[in-house]
């Protein structure tokens, strides 16, 4: 390896002069020598963790059937554990995919936790649960979230503006349901649009430049 009395440090590759001070090396260079340092490989790649998460799911759904046939094979509550790891499983797995983008993420576990509680509350018979308090809560946690993610880690509001306005009319979605009746519990809902009319108008009031940019940016406008 090249050295330089001047600096006195070694330089790896194969240079001229030293790159700190310009000076004439000294040594030979050699040739298996890096340039840069080898980085190892992190220990457990993001493959390797999605595999581990999935064989623990279906460790967990073959148990639970196993245990549900064993045991009281005629009641068949083991739909309701694997229905459940499922929806946990879909969302980690969301999450590992969008972790560098963290609204992304939580506007995709929203629609994704609150359409599986519908698609749950029909497999199990229908009690409207996933509609008078899943859907609407979803709605509200992830405005919340949003807001206070973008305050902690001081994400510029183009960056989340989007992804706000999303959840926002996706939370006014359950006026059609106090509208048609078909709620057991309206008051969620009611306070899941309050949220997210309120939400909207801020946006509209405060950040309309940031709009413009962000539908000039993403639709072409």
């Amino acid at each position: 390896m090249q050295y330089c009395n001047v600096c006195k440090v070694n330089i790896a590759g194969a240079q001229k002069n030293c790159p700190l001070c310009g000076g004439e090396l000294e040594g030979t260079f050699d040739k298996n020598s890096a340039l840069f340092p080898n980085i190892p490989p992190p220990k457990y790649s993001t493959s390797f963790l999605i595999r581990l998460i999935t064989f623990i799911a279906i460790a967990a759904m073959a148990i639970s059937a196993a245990v549900n046939m064993l045991a009281t094979p005629e009641v068949w509550w083991s739909l309701i554990v694997i229905a459940a790891v499922g929806t946990a499983w879909l969302t980690v797995i969301v999450a590992i995919y969008k972790r560098r983008n963290i609204l992304k993420t939580v506007a995709w576990q929203m629609f994704l936790i609150s359409g599986a509680a519908v698609l749950w509350d029909v497999a199990i018979g229908w009690k409207g649960w996933s509609l008078d308090f899943v859907l609407p809560g979803c709605c509200a946690v992830a405005m919340i979230s949003m807001f206070v993610l973008a305050i902690i880690f001081k994400i510029p509001p183009r960056e989340y503006i989007f992804y706000i306005i999303l959840d926002s009319v996706y939370g006014i979605v359950p006026i059609i349901f106090v509208l048609t009746g078909i709620l057991n519990m309206v008051l969620p809902s009611i306070l899941c649009i309050l949220l997210s009319v309120l939400c909207i108008a801020a946006i509209l009031l405060f950040q309309w430049r940031n709009i413009k940019e962000v539908s000039e940016r993403k639709f072409h406008l």
